[in-house]
C-alpha cells in the first residue's frame, strides 16, 4: 500500500505477488498446517487500499486508483457513511456508484465531492 502511495507501482506489484503466493505459489508446503488468514487480509488491503486507492484522508474517503499494467479491471465495494459505494476501474477511468443514501466527504480526483442516492461519478485516473 505504501509503495502505491509513493508511486512505486512496479515495486508494489512485486510485493503484492510475494504476499499472494504465500499460500498459492509453487511451495504449497507453506500452508500444510493451514492457511495464512492474516496474509489474506493483507492481500485484500493491497488490492482495495493500494491499487484501488482507498484511504481516509483528513476525515474524507479518498479514492485514487492506479491499476497494475497487467490488470484490465478492478471492482470493489466499500461502505461510507452507511452507504454502499461500488467502484470500478477499467481502461484508465473509474466509476463510483452510490447504492445507498446520499453521502459527502469524498475526495475524488483531488476534489471534494458528494454523491446522491443512485448517482454515478466518473473520472479519469
Amino acid at each position: 500500500m505504501l509503495a502505491c502511495d509513493l508511486g512505486l507501482y512496479e515495486t508494489a506489484y512485486q510485493m503484492f505477488h510475494g504476499a499472494l503466493f504465500t499460500d498459492l505459489g509453487q511451495r504449497m508446503a507453506s500452508s500444510n498446517e493451514g492457511i495464512h488468514s492474516a496474509n489474506m487480509g493483507g492481500i485484500w488491503q493491497d488490492v482495495v487500499m493500494g491499487f484501488g486507492g482507498v484511504r481516509l484522508y483528513h476525515g474524507k474517503l479518498r479514492i485514487a486508483p492506479h491499476l497494475p499494467e497487467e490488470w484490465k479491471k478492478l471492482s470493489y465495494a466499500v461502505y461510507w457513511q452507511g452507504s454502499r459505494l461500488r467502484v470500478t476501474i477499467e481502461g484508465g477511468s473509474a466509476t463510483l456508484i452510490n447504492e445507498g443514501k446520499p453521502v459527502s466527504g469524498l475526495l475524488i480526483d483531488g476534489c471534494d465531492r458528494s454523491i446522491g442516492s443512485g448517482e454515478t461519478i466518473r473520472w479519469d485516473c
